[in-house]
């Protein structure tokens, strides 16, 4: 082989292997121009910092649409992840009793169903969240405080929820009272119990709040099919949830 085609060659051996390792295991083959924004910063803003302004923002692989909703920057899509902001790979467990057993972060597809991750993003653990690496460089996952003050913004707990979910039947049961007048666009992604199986896909979402309770729960809010309500509750660490990130 004389010397050009074996630089040729050479050449076009580096050019798959950095296309290859520039993409992570999440990559979604619908993203375009990830390498052209900070991971986390938010671009192609509707309408600046205003209430409603829409735009996105990409973190491993993946771009996401955000929101401001009131003087708060939300994703408008569930976190679908498999990897902390450093790079470093959580742990997807499949097995009923191997999820009631950890104590660390984890994350599965709701009935282990690629299918279902696609569409409703990932369910995780609250070891998770609490190891303060989930969040694109620049959000975090909210606070019950995050949470409450967003339920205030768009009328309190019997009327935000309304607000707050998509419309139609598409991803949730029929009746579905949700206008996603506020952009949010929350879907029926259902969740895991601490013991393992999976309920409620339709029915209701669930999304992790950071902040504890007690020993052994943490706080998370909810919002069901068939209602306006938006409430917050407390739940085993070990359940699988929803996760929605804030900007800092």
């Amino acid at each position: 082989m004389n010397n050009y085609f074996r630089n040729a060659l050479r050449l076009l051996l580096v050019m798959i292997v950095s296309l290859t390792s520039a993409c992570s295991d999440d990559c979604h083959p619908l993203v375009s121009g990830v390498a052209d924004y900070a991971e986390g910063g938010i671009y192609d803003k509707t309408d600046g910092d205003s209430d409603g302004s829409k735009g996105k923002m990409n973190y491993n692989g993946y771009t996401y649409e955000v929101v401001r909703i009131g003087t708060q920057w939300w994703m408008a899509e569930n976190l679908r992840t498999t990897r902390y902001n450093d790079a470093s790979l959580i742990s997807q467990v499949t097995d009923d009793d191997e999820w009631s057993d950890l104590t660390t972060g984890a994350w599965c597809d709701y009935d282990n169903d690629p299918a279902n991750g696609a569409v409703y993003g990932k369910l995780y653990n609250w070891f998770a969240v609490t190891t303060g690496n989930l969040a694109p460089p620049g959000w975090h996952v909210p606070t019950g405080t995050d949470w409450g003050a967003l339920s205030a913004f768009l009328g309190g707990t019997l009327a935000a929820g309304k607000l707050l979910k998509e419309s139609g039947t598409a991803h949730w049961e029929s009746p579905n009272s949700g206008s996603n007048a506020s952009g949010f666009a929350a879907l029926g992604g259902g969740g895991r119990f601490d013991f393992g199986p999976f309920y409620s896909l339709l029915d209701y979402a669930f999304f992790w709040t950071s902040s504890p309770s007690g020993s052994a729960n943490a706080g998370y809010y909810t919002l069901s099919y068939d209602g306006s309500r938006f409430v917050g509750d407390v739940d085993d660490r070990s359940a699988g949830y929803s996760v929605r990130c804030i900007q800092d």
